[in-house]
């Protein structure tokens, strides 16, 4: 069983607005497909609402919505290029990187514009004191501060801005002696991406009149995906039925309201197979997952024009992407504190340190979210699924739990009973009290090489009454959960359409398309993405400050063999 995060323990999870149909078809009709109900699945059914309300769409997801990475990140939305600048210019050019950095910024506006007006659904601000990435080394402030520079000469200065040591404790609100000097990130979003996820759908199924349907089936997945033969129609059971309309997945509830059944429900079953807007090209088999799946237990079937893998780092139904290692999963942990004293003088910010695996922030609530140390096991998590609370490593958990205590022993001590909520393992407790009062660096089990820059895979006062002067707070933990990244070979997401020969299907022309892969980087961008291969579904052309070409799945055919070592994340 998964481990449970703190945003999905403290969400209702998501219902149908509707009741479900009293004997559910075997097989369905839709124009679009879209596997996985994160922020990348929910934000495309968004957008084809908008763009083409007429298509049928159907979103397929193997937990409940939000139940994936979107629902277990460490609650940032965090701009920047997400790739070291010189590999960047190297590759692009130095026009290249500027344009990359300004698509960064618009799909940074864009999201930020959805959750505007919106902001107590989404549970979305900004950080008041913005984010701070903290330099351990003066290697890293070397390697940081030259990125910033090139960062800056491209068009960007105040994206990120040099501190240095002598202003830290100004801005810390502590005498930590753990950092050579650090940047200042004026702009960083305190989110709830599951609160966003309920928020997109919710608006998608609140369609206008006339627009056909959207069904959400949660605890179903998808099993296979097969090609039609020429014609679309092959392979209906003959003399059987035909099809069932996706509004047939479950009729329009009552009691919600003025309007509401015909504004959030999905529609009444009609007699008959409506005739869908694409072609159909693809058979796509789905199995429920657990008791309270939407879908039959015997399965279903669904005939679609487009099939869209939104699953991020799940790539099982696609083999190909993650055998030649251009898309693989990565594990990462968070854990989250019980509130701090409101007087506390920890920054109301976001932070990165550790060369980029560690981040930490201060939350609405007064909570702090701390997630990363991947580094600290010799595979660095890439290639795991396991997102179970049993699957949790000890190791990287006790660093987790006594990173805060060392790095500002001003400000917190350990607490002997943070692992007492059930969130952690016994093991983990024991590794607690093993690494309890070592240094920065000798928490590492590993020594870090390269980085994962920003990789960040929730207003009160500032609150900093307590001075340097207060006794340090003793830090108890709540919770501890685990989330898959997708990571890429080269950094960048994979949106567009799948050529033939990476597809599940194996056949189909320009009928599978991808967006995934976002390497912990998709609060930012997934929204914006998921916009484009909208404007591509619906034949339109993607917005021009879109990298389409950068961004291709085509470009894994140049590079199709070519492993992804652990060391290159």
């Amino acid at each position: 069983m998964a481990s449970l995060s703190f945003w999905l323990k403290n969400l209702s999870p998501w219902h149908h607005h509707g009741t479900r149909h009293a004997s559910p078809p075997q097989e369905l009709q839709a124009d679009v497909v879209i596997c996985g109900a994160g922020i990348s699945g929910a934000s495309l059914a968004y957008h084809l609402r908008n763009l083409r309300p007429e298509l049928k769409v159907v979103v397929v997801e193997a937990r409940g919505v939000s139940g994936g990475a979107t629902g277990r990140n460490g609650g940032l939305m965090w701009p920047g290029l997400n790739a070291p600048w010189p590999e960047t210019i190297q590759k692009f050019g130095k026009d290249g990187a500027a344009k990359l950095m300004t698509y960064e910024m618009h799909a940074f506006q864009d999201i930020a514009a959805f959750v505007k007006g919106r902001e107590d659904a989404c549970a979305f601000s900004f950080f008041p004191e913005g984010g701070l990435t903290l330099f351990e080394s003066e290697e890293e402030a070397r390697v940081m501060l030259a990125d910033t520079a090139l960062q800056a000469e491209a068009g960007f200065p105040h994206v990120s801005i040099p501190v240095p040591a002598h202003e830290l404790p100004q801005r810390l609100h502590s005498s930590t002696t753990a950092f050579v000097g650090g940047l200042r990130h004026p702009v960083v979003g305190r989110v709830t991406a599951a609160r966003i996820v309920h928020e997109l759908l919710r608006e998608a199924l609140d369609r206008p009149a006339g627009a056909a349907d959207l069904a959400v089936l949660q605890h179903s997945a998808v099993t296979s995906i097969q090609a039609l033969p020429e014609g679309g129609q092959a392979g209906v059971a003959a003399g059987g039925q035909q099809g069932g309309a996706v509004g047939e997945v479950w009729t329009a509830g009552a009691g919600m309201g003025a309007g509401g059944a015909a504004a959030m429900g999905v529609a009444a079953a009609r007699a008959g197979a409506e005739r869908c807007t694409l072609p159909p090209k693809l058979r796509v088999s789905v199995m429920p997952t657990s008791d309270s799946s939407d879908t039959p237990a015997g399965g279903l079937t669904i005939m679609c024009g487009a099939f869209v893998h939104a699953t991020n780092g799940y790539n099982k139904l696609l083999p190909s992407l993650r055998d030649s290692g251009w898309l693989v999963p990565v594990r990462n942990q968070v854990a989250v504190t019980q509130p701090l004293p409101r007087d506390h003088p920890l920054p109301h910010a976001s932070f990165s340190t550790r060369d980029g695996y560690v981040y930490f922030s201060r939350r609405a609530d007064d909570r702090v979210v701390i997630g990363g140390f991947r580094d600290v096991v010799p595979h660095r998590e890439v290639g795991t699924y396991d997102d179970t609370l049993v699957g949790l490593d000890p190791h990287v958990s006790a660093c987790l739990r006594t990173y805060l205590p060392t790095a500002f022993p001003d400000l917190f001590t350990i607490s002997a009973a943070s692992g007492k909520s059930g969130s952690s393992s016994h093991a983990a407790d024991k590794a607690a009290k093993r690494v309890a009062g070592l240094s920065l660096h000798e928490l590492q089990a590993v020594p870090t090489k390269g980085s994962d820059h920003h990789h960040h895979g929730h207003s009160h006062g500032h609150g900093h009454g307590r001075g340097h002067g207060a006794a340090p707070v003793e830090l108890q933990y709540e919770l501890e959960w685990s989330g898959i990244l997708g990571f890429t070979k080269d950094r960048w997401p994979l949106v567009g359409v799948l050529p033939a020969e990476l597809s599940a299907s194996g056949g189909a022309q320009n009928a599978e398309y991808a967006c995934m892969g976002f390497t912990g980087h998709g609060m930012t961008r997934c929204f914006n993405c998921a916009k484009n291969l909208a404007l591509m579904l619906a034949g339109e052309p993607t917005e021009q400050v879109f990298p389409a070409t950068v961004f291709s799945p085509a470009r894994v055919l140049v590079d199709s063999k070519v492993s992804l070592h652990p060391s290159k994340l």
